[in-house]
């Protein structure tokens, strides 16, 4: 019985450290969102460490790197899938401190999904702003590091973590 509470708490203390981390990552994002709104005209640069990172606003229709613009039901499609498996993945997971960084990682990449999914519901477009100067990167914003950062981080925790038995439960 101790077990089985103690299991219980634990789980629930996975789904509050999911959902903050998951709701400061859309608040940061739609926080930086409206100050670029604000205070950067559309098109306009204005640099912030030159020759290293400007401040460019654009309205992206598409994703990364410009494809797909004005795919909008993709987009909701694709972010309802991820969701959906995030919710799932976290549903089936064990109670155990050994997930605490898949959890996390999990919650930055709902962050970042959700926060780029918030501009295409309520703007058409998403709001990007950050242009990385030293290499030709598309202009992005912090939805989109949430998004890239946890890529990489589960290709680091999948390649030196976590071992591939560790993923039973998904079965």
């Amino acid at each position: 019985m101790a077990e089985l509470k103690r299991n219980t708490a634990s789980k629930i203390g996975m789904r509050v450290l999911y959902v903050a981390i998951a709701a400061l990552c859309v608040c940061l994002d739609q926080g930086s969102k409206f100050l670029a709104l604000r205070h950067l005209p559309l098109g306009e640069v204005r640099p912030f460490l030159p020759g290293f990172l400007e401040f460019l606003r654009i309205e992206n229709r598409g994703a990364a790197f410009g494809v797909l613009q004005g795919q909008m039901l993709f987009f909701f499609a694709i972010t309802g899938v991820i969701l959906l498996l995030i919710l799932y993945v976290l549903h089936r997971l064990p109670a155990e401190r050994r997930y605490l960084l898949l959890v996390a990682n999990l919650a930055f990449l709902t962050g970042g999904a959700l926060g780029n999914l918030w501009d295409r519901l309520t703007r058409g477009s998403v709001v990007d702003f950050l242009s990385f100067i030293p290499i030709s990167f598309p202009v992005f914003n912090v939805a989109d590091i949430f998004v890239t950062g946890s890529a990489f981080a589960f290709v680091l925790l999948f390649c030196f973590y976590y071992k591939e038995e560790e993923f039973t439960f998904l079965r």
